[in-house]
């Protein structure tokens, strides 16, 4: 008989600050559980054990707490614990549907999505889950994936305008200010992340249908309310992010990439992968990657030394 293997679904990794650990999800005994491993693979442990589904999770700036979502309760809500699984508390408390945490970069703040009223609103709280505060207040409009500013004086996020499911907007938030980036009446607008001097946001837009839409990454200024395209015509784009002030890495359907801002020239590192992040030496891509099994990998920021951490297991 052929040698049958399972192949286990492993994703969503996140870097610890320190860049000694990783954080993911895999479903290698049944269900989406959480999952931690040193950087090279070694010392897999098991974070989470119910019969519910894990997702999304990611270190406290401070490295000893891991914030994700369960549906344990019944309905998506976001969880803390500590990084060796115990303590485990549900921060959101709510009777809807909660998803896409994200810490602030001081660790004081946890923006979410949620559902608990007609449209789907951005909401910050505290690492305790107290001060639960809506950020959002667009009764037309879904508001998801919330980003922050390396200052934590901004957030930004996406924003789909009913009954047009694929026409949305950036929204830029600054103190109590909330505002819409628009980009074209028509157009597709998803922000990705702030640079690291928090002056520009970059941005990809998507205008038309079919043979004849076009699509630029470039970026926001935000004291000048101006743009400046970085490429043209880079399709289905997952994920863009700074690597630094010479570079940016690019998640495609397909491909990762990196781009050199002064040359404006595009090099693939490798293919098949998804959730892709950057170590915090930014030295090492962290990702998972669609090879015969789902598993995840590491590479060198330049496209060298590509490991499987998991492999298969």
């Amino acid at each position: 008989m052929p040698n049958l293997r399972v192949a286990f679904l492993n994703e969503e990794p996140r870097w610890s600050p320190d860049g000694e650990q990783i954080v993911f999800i895999s479903s290698r005994e049944g269900n989406r559980e959480i999952y931690l491993m040193n950087k090279d693979g070694s010392d897999v442990k098991r974070l989470t054990n119910t019969i519910a589904s894990e997702s999304s999770p990611s270190f406290s700036p401070d490295g000893n707490k891991i914030i994700f979502e369960s549906n344990r309760d019944g309905v998506n809500q976001i969880y803390v614990m500590n990084k060796d699984g115990s303590g485990q508390t549900n921060l959101s408390q709510s009777k809807k549907n909660e998803y896409n945490p994200c810490w602030s970069p001081q660790g004081d703040k946890i923006a979410f999505q949620s559902l608990r009223e007609k449209n789907v609103q951005i909401y910050t709280m505290n690492p305790d889950g107290s001060n639960q505060t809506k950020i959002t207040n667009s009764l037309d409009y879904n508001n998801s994936g919330p980003i922050w500013s390396s200052d934590g004086s901004m957030l930004i996020c996406t924003t789909i305008h009913p009954p047009h499911e694929f026409k949305n907007s950036i929204v830029f938030i600054k103190n109590d200010s909330v505002a819409l980036l628009k980009f074209g009446e028509d157009s597709y607008n998803y922000a990705y992340c702030f640079s690291e001097d928090n002056k520009r946001i970059l941005c990809y837009s998507i205008t038309g249908v079919g043979y004849y839409r076009t699509s630029k990454l470039f970026t926001y200024d935000i004291s000048t309310n101006t743009s400046t395209i970085i490429k043209k015509n880079i399709d289905n784009l997952k994920m863009a992010k700074f690597l630094n002030e010479d570079s940016i890495i690019l998640e495609t359907k397909e491909n990762l990439l990196i781009c050199d801002l002064k040359k404006r020239k595009m090099k693939k590192i490798y293919t098949g992968v998804d959730w892709v992040t950057c170590s915090p030496k930014e030295d090492l891509l962290l990702f998972a990657w669609n090879g015969h099994e789902r598993d995840i990998c590491t590479i060198r920021t330049f496209g060298k030394g590509f490991k499987n951490l998991t492999k298969g297991k």
